[in-house]
């Protein structure tokens, strides 16, 4: 039977994200709680068995499929995210938050070609235009506050305070950024813009793992002051972040040369 109540807590948040995430009204509450879907998807990979977790999660797609179909394709990306982060335990933290990324950015995609985009969202223009960056630099965001959710419930994991990603960026931000700046027309101004929107969320991300193993080593009265401005002014914070993971090329903050570094036990 204890075997049983993380399943059935699993279905539970399954059917409940759904829900809220057919809703217009409740689809923030209802992403929010899909925060935590992965690493319960993990943790029942690892204590329950991979074959009961499969089959709840399927039921759990079916059975939240009854509320809308738009939903489902949010919940099985989410899903996906706890398979992707269990098999790539032991791994650099880059490689999950890569995939994981790529994985949700061409749900998404999918989901639009299926169900169209929302009729709000057709005026404006700049949104078409650059939505695909967009699409990415949500999707990373998701993956890398999943994996750090996911990383309190299994050690396995490699600590996202670690993560750094290859120096292929830079070119990519560098070319991306003077193609904006020329105001390239047609299809290579979109290409431009929607490619430094990536770059700038690589960079971000790995400000914010930056941003981590700085606020580890803080005092709890540091750390309550941090967290509560980042709450408050959650815009800058993410824009000194990706200053930050710029950076973190030139200055290497945390002496991390490719990722390769000891581990320990910071988040």
């Amino acid at each position: 039977m204890e075997r049983l109540k993380p399943l059935i807590f699993l279905l539970l948040l399954i059917v409940t994200s759904g829900f809220m995430l057919s809703r217009p009204s409740l689809f923030p509450f209802g992403m929010g709680l899909a925060l935590f879907t992965p690493s319960l998807v993990l943790w029942c990979l690892k204590n329950v068995g991979r074959l009961f977790t499969i089959l709840i999660s399927l039921f759990g797609l079916f059975a939240a499929a009854v509320f809308g179909k738009e939903g489902t394709f949010d919940l099985f990306s989410v899903i996906s995210l706890g398979f992707l982060f269990f098999l790539f335990k032991g791994k650099k933290v880059n490689y999950p938050l890569i995939a994981g990324s790529i994985l949700l950015t061409l749900i998404t995609v999918l989901e639009e070609k299926a169900f169209g985009l929302p009729k709000q969202l057709l005026q404006f223009q700049n949104f078409l235009n650059y939505r695909f960056g967009l699409y990415y630099l949500s999707s990373l965001l998701f993956t890398a506050f999943s994996y750090g959710i996911s990383r309190l419930f299994c050690s396995e994991l490699y600590p996202f305070s670690k993560l750094k990603f290859g120096f292929w960026v830079i070119p990519i931000f560098i070319i991306s950024a003077l193609g904006t700046l020329l105001k390239l027309k047609g299809l290579y101004h979109s290409i431009s813009v929607n490619a430094l929107i990536v770059s700038l969320s690589v960079l971000m991300v790995q400000g914010i793992a930056v941003l981590v193993s700085f606020w580890v080593k803080f005092s709890n009265f540091w750390k309550f002051l941090l967290a509560a401005a980042t709450f408050i002014f959650p815009s800058g914070t993410l824009a000194a972040a990706t200053v930050f993971g710029l950076l973190d090329y030139m200055i290497n903050f945390r002496k991390i040369n490719g990722g390769k570094e000891n581990e320990g036990n910071t988040p």
